[in-house]
């Protein structure tokens, strides 16, 4: 479990749950959907209820894995309307982004999306590709990548050969391994090129003076979704709610304006009342 978000949602969850009394039982599969089944159709065997995180396997996969034991989803598509799920909406926080880079005067933004069984990758490289067309922004797609500092390291000379002036990364590590590679190549942040990655996890404060991120309530979820299993467990509703969490801009040091902008001695751009926050 070294991804941050899964390590900080696995916390969330053991905290919400221990005044219950319930042990909790943990399962890596490491992107793997073979495993990732196997775990659901093991742990439903003794568990009284389980909970997926960002699952990759197909969600009728999970559904039949399970054997009738409930669970609930963080991140994921659901076999059926009465699987509740937990969704972290990035699409605030990307709208905010975009309208950042477009003020900055960047008109050329690459993306760097993450696993290709991920339900998370898809939907953002969906909204990054509505936002840049809204906003007349020429977009260059660089992946599927590892959702990993590695995955941003094999990306980084592709984002730089795009020839675009920001970039956008699945989320905050791979932005990490954007900025390390685009560094070795000689390509300066955010000088040369802008970087923004999603999540805001602990590191991203302080990687490269600050990153630029779109945040996610990563804890929230955790404990939404295990309130929503106990509801579940206790026999509550049949439908299964869908509950996203907003997102939202923080702006720091890796974000400036465009080098084709003649003036770079200006200011980044911030907003207040529901805009861009400063980290």
């Amino acid at each position: 479990m070294t991804n941050p978000v899964y390590a900080l949602t696995a916390c969330s969850i053991l905290e919400r749950a221990r005044p219950e009394g319930f042990p909790m039982l943990f399962g890596c599969s490491d992107e793997s959907q073979v495993r990732e089944v196997d775990y659901v159709r093991s742990l439903s065997q003794d568990a009284e209820g389980l909970i997926v995180c960002s699952p990759r396997a197909d969600p009728h996969d999970i559904f039949e894995a399970a054997g009738g034991t409930p669970y609930v989803v963080i991140n994921g598509a659901v076999a059926n309307d009465e699987i509740p799920c937990v969704v972290l909406d990035v699409e605030p926080g990307l709208a905010q982004a975009i309208e950042h880079l477009r003020a900055l005067g960047h008109r050329h933004l690459a993306y760097v999306p993450g696993p290709p069984a991920s339900w998370a990758s898809k939907g953002r490289t969906e909204i990054v590709k509505r936002l840049a067309a809204a906003w007349s922004i020429e977009l260059s797609i660089v992946g599927p990548q590892a959702a990993t500092i590695r995955g941003g390291l094999a990306a980084a000379a592709a984002v730089v050969a795009t020839g675009a002036t920001a970039v956008i990364a699945y989320n905050d590590l791979v932005a990490a391994g954007v900025l390390s590679g685009a560094s070795r190549l000689g390509c300066a942040c955010p000088q040369d090129l802008s970087v923004i990655g999603i999540d805001d996890v602990d590191f991203s404060a302080i990687l490269a003076s600050g990153l630029t991120t779109v945040r996610t309530d990563v804890a929230k979820s955790g404990v939404v979704a295990l309130e929503l299993l106990l509801d579940r467990m206790d026999g509550g509703a049949h439908n299964g709610p869908r509950v996203p969490l907003p997102s939202e801009l923080i702006v720091r040091n890796t974000t400036a304006r465009s080098p084709h902008v003649a003036d770079n001695s200006h200011p980044t751009p911030s907003m207040t009342a529901g805009g861009l926050l400063p980290g």
